[in-house]
C-alpha cells in the first residue's frame, strides 16, 4: 500500500489566521470612501466569493462608477487590499504550532501550499510568514485547487493516494475528492465542522501522528 509522500496545505485558516484578517481588511479598505458603506461591503461579500477583483468590481458597479473607470479602480484597490492583508499577516504571524509542525513534517514529506489566493500575493505571504525554507512550492490562483493538486502530483510523480490535502473549506474538500486523495479537515469558527467522514483537527500539531495511518 503506497505511503503518503506529499502534503498540500490550504493557506488561509490553516497556516495563517487570515480569514478574519481578510474579512476585516475589506472594511478598513473603504474607511475613507464615503460612497461605500459597511452594509454594501457585507452584502457583496455575502454574495460573491470568487476573487478580490470580482468583489471590488461588484462594489464599484453598485456605487455607480463609470464602466470605463471600473477596471482601473479594481486594480488600484486590489493592490491596496493586498497591502493591508500582507501587513496584518506579517504582524499577526502564522498560527500557533504551525512552524513546529512543518519542521517535524518537512524531513518526511514534500510540503506544498494550495490556496485560492492569487499566486503572487500567496508567494509574498508565505515569504513574510517565514516558512519558505519548509515549503517546496506555493500554488495559488488562477489555477483551481484541483488543478494545483494535480500539478503537485505531477511534480512529485506520485499518485492520488500518496498525497493528502489539509484544509478548512469546502473547496479544499471538493478538490481532494475530485482527484481522489485523502483529506484532513481543520475545524474552526468559520466552517463549524464536526462529525465528518474525514479526520478533523483543531490545529496542525496532531498531523505527524495522523498522516502515517492514512
Amino acid at each position: 500500500m503506497p505511503m503518503i509522500q506529499a502534503i498540500a496545505f490550504d493557506f488561509d485558516g490553516v497556516i495563517v489566521d487570515s480569514n478574519r484578517v481578510k474579512y476585516d481588511a475589506w472594511f478598513r479598505l473603504f474607511l475613507d470612501h464615503t460612497e461605500v458603506s459597511e452594509a454594501l461591503v457585507r452584502d457583496v461579500l455575502s454574495r460573491i466569493s470568487q476573487t478580490r477583483y470580482d468583489i471590488l468590481r461588484e462594489i464599484f458597479i453598485q456605487i455607480g462608477k463609470e464602466q470605463s473607470d471600473v477596471e482601473t479602480l479594481v486594480l488600484d484597490y486590489a493592490a491596496r487590499y493586498n497591502t493591508l492583508v500582507q501587513d496584518a499577516i506579517a504582524t499577526g504571524g502564522i498560527i500557533g504550532g504551525v512552524r513546529e509542525t512543518l519542521e517535524a513534517l518537512a524531513p518526511r514529506y514534500a510540503l506544498y501550499i494550495n490556496s485560492a489566493t492569487p499566486h503572487e500575493a500567496l508567494r509574498e505571504a508565505v515569504a513574510r510568514g517565514g516558512i519558505n525554507s519548509l515549503i517546496k512550492a506555493a500554488y495559488g490562483t488562477p489555477a483551481t485547487k484541483e488543478e494545483n493538486l494535480r500539478a503537485i502530483m505531477n511534480a512529485e510523480r506520485i499518485g492520488s493516494n500518496e498525497i493528502v490535502m489539509v484544509g478548512d473549506g469546502e473547496g479544499d474538500l471538493s478538490a481532494a475528492r475530485k482527484v481522489g486523495c485523502p483529506f484532513i479537515g481543520v475545524a474552526n469558527e468559520w466552517n463549524k465542522w464536526h462529525d465528518k467522514d474525514f479526520p478533523l483537527v483543531s490545529d496542525l500539531r496532531p498531523l505527524p501522528n495522523i498522516i502515517p495511518g492514512l
